[in-house]
């Protein structure tokens, strides 16, 4: 009865070593690293609504549970995450946020972070549009088509207002959805050389800066003095996908 019980030892000491030397089970497993390096850094302020958290788990084949929100301790809010890498959905104006991550390796070790936080940006107005297209020359009475676009920081809605460089200056036009272009229409009925600039205005009625002016000519299409008494002149003036047309007699 002895013998058989130094036998049993024996072959489960052999058993466990086999084991260890092939993977299945080993006793020298260590708990995953630290979370380090979060993006954004802890404490950070004004922070774009649109973020997306990121760290360095520090060794490979990692999954991570992720803990986020608006409390301290921050809830659970996905596990198994395979890549050191979150993207919350858009976050709230000027709030405080908190976030941890536990690291987890096959062994089942785990490692829990510290917990971080940042706090987003209040509402920024949009930013400076750009007058994307229109005639740089055209006779006085045609109406003219200009487009523009201003993303908004929160992508919130945007409505435009254009200075024509006359003495005029439109109304709001809008809201129009995040990126959307837009155009207005405008005729001058004096000769001259105006410019033309737009501003935006998101939907919590914070407005950006005037565009870059852009210049557009009002003159005579046809040299009058060159034209015979009695005879009716048509002229074409083609510009990207769009054609004026102006009849002098």
């Amino acid at each position: 009865m002895k013998k058989k019980y130094v036998h049993i030892i024996v072959c489960v000491g052999m058993l466990l070593a086999t084991f260890s030397s092939i993977g299945i089970f080993s006793t020298s497993a260590q708990p995953p690293a630290v979370p380090t390096q979060p993006i954004p850094s802890p404490g950070s302020s004004s922070v774009t609504v649109f973020v997306d958290l990121q760290w360095t788990g520090g060794d490979v084949n990692l999954t991570y549970d992720i803990y986020f929100g608006v409390e301290n301790p921050p809830p659970l809010v996905l596990i198994n995450q395979t890549e050191p890498k979150y993207e919350p959905e858009r976050l709230l104006l000027n709030t405080t946020y908190y976030w941890q991550i536990v690291s987890h390796n096959s062994f089942y070790e785990y490692t829990t972070g510290p917990i971080w936080n940042f706090t987003t940006a209040g509402n920024q107005p949009p930013f400076k549009p750009t007058v994307l297209d229109g005639p740089p020359k055209a006779g006085k009475g045609i109406p003219l088509e200009f487009a523009t676009v201003a993303p908004d920081p929160e992508g919130d809605k945007v409505s435009y207002q254009w200075d024509w460089g006359d003495g005029n200056v439109s109304d709001w036009f809008g809201p129009y959805d995040f990126g959307q272009q837009t155009t207005a229409t405008h005729q001058w009925v004096e000769n001259g050389t105006y410019e033309v600039k737009v501003r935006a205005r998101d939907v919590a009625g914070k407005q950006s800066g005037w565009s870059k002016a852009y210049n557009v000519s009002i003159a005579p299409q046809v040299e009058l003095s060159n034209c015979r008494p009695g005879y009716l002149y048509f002229v074409i003036l083609e510009r990207f996908d769009k054609t004026y047309g102006y009849i002098y007699s």
